[in-house]
């Protein structure tokens, strides 16, 4: 049997590519702002589903981007965006690129293509890469942890790259996007998100709903439990005293926002507590004594069906204009 070696023609493991992939995607999305400095990364299991990586390879990247000082692991905390990547990395990641390709021509020059047929796939490929550079979709929250969640979902779903953004980084997000990008929120702050962009981008709402976990725990409450419900606003207060009244049955005994003066009292008296994802690192800080029920969420099913045939409309209607740029 005949041993594979150098003879063979110069060959990259795929498990690099991957990884340098994943890298300037990382990238990007901390210099579009979708990861703003001091902004907590999916984890290694989130990401790694994400992408369709190999939890390992996530952990090389961040790992070599914690190196070059754009990311920090904390342990038991997480990985954290310290640094925007300035013009060194990007004259490195260039590099790293065009090593790449000149790999790639070598290896096709082996397996016998000409300079023309080279050149004609590298076209082909270019064109489905960048054709009709599709718009970037933001999926927008208050909570960091809800967000990410969410946009991943949708990323799955929809099949389309969906970014994260917390309410407070649409104004900049808005100055760094072009005219196609897609926004798209909860009704719960449709109207905030609405009043920023105005008329200038897309605003879809998409309803979310409680999680089948969330909706478990509450059914599994006992009658007459009493419940204590903390929030860090007060719409989002109000919405969960009401989530606890229809799926739990029960009128909560107390409800307080994270920056009352008796939080904290709150928290520590409570049989069983219902919190948010956004302040729940917080409040188990306070040593809540009994249950507590984290509130997530999911996107609700119709919804994905309506974004998705709004962005397929909206695809239709470039795709004409397209061709003819092409062909002109």
């Amino acid at each position: 049997m005949m041993e594979e070696g150098p003879q063979s023609g110069p060959r990259r493991p795929a498990a690099a590519g991957k990884g340098e992939r994943l890298k300037q995607v990382v990238v990007e999305r901390i210099r579009s702002g979708a990861y703003p400095v001091g902004a907590r990364l999916p984890g290694v299991r989130a990401a790694a589903e994400e992408f369709g990586v190999h939890a390992n390879t996530v952990s090389r990247v961040y790992g070599e981007l914690a190196e070059d000082g754009i990311l920090r692991t904390a342990h038991g905390s997480g990985t954290y965006v310290v640094s925007v990547p300035g013009d060194t990395f990007g004259d490195r990641a260039l590099s790293t690129l065009t090593a790449a390709l000149a790999d790639l021509a070598e290896q096709a020059r082996h397996l016998g293509l000409t300079r023309e047929s080279w050149e004609q796939l590298v076209a082909r490929s270019a064109e489905t890469a960048f054709k009709g550079d599709a718009p970037a979709i933001w999926m927008v929250e208050c909570s960091r942890k809800d967000v990410q969640e969410l946009s991943q979902s949708l990323t799955r779903l929809l099949d389309r790259e969906v970014g994260p953004l917390l309410v407070e980084e649409v104004p900049a997000a808005l100055d760094a996007s072009n005219g196609d990008d897609v926004f798209l929120t909860t009704p719960f702050h449709y109207d905030e998100v609405a009043a920023v962009l105005g008329d200038r981008r897309m605003l879809l709402s998409v309803n979310v709903v409680p999680t089948p976990e969330t909706l478990v725990s509450f059914a599994g409450l006992k009658p007459g439990a009493e419940v204590s419900v903390i929030a860090s606003n007060q719409p989002t207060l109000d919405r969960m005293v009401r989530m606890v009244r229809t799926f739990a049955r029960v009128t909560p005994v107390a409800a307080v926002l994270v920056d009352d003066e008796g939080a904290e009292r709150t928290v520590r008296d409570a049989s069983v507590l219902v919190d948010s994802q956004s302040i729940h690192d917080r409040v188990m800080a306070w040593g809540p004594p009994g249950q507590t029920i984290t509130v997530r969420y999911q996107i609700e099913p119709t919804s994905i069906a309506y974004v998705g045939a709004v962005l397929r409309l909206r695809d239709a209607e470039n795709e004409p204009a397209s061709i003819s740029g092409a062909a002109g």
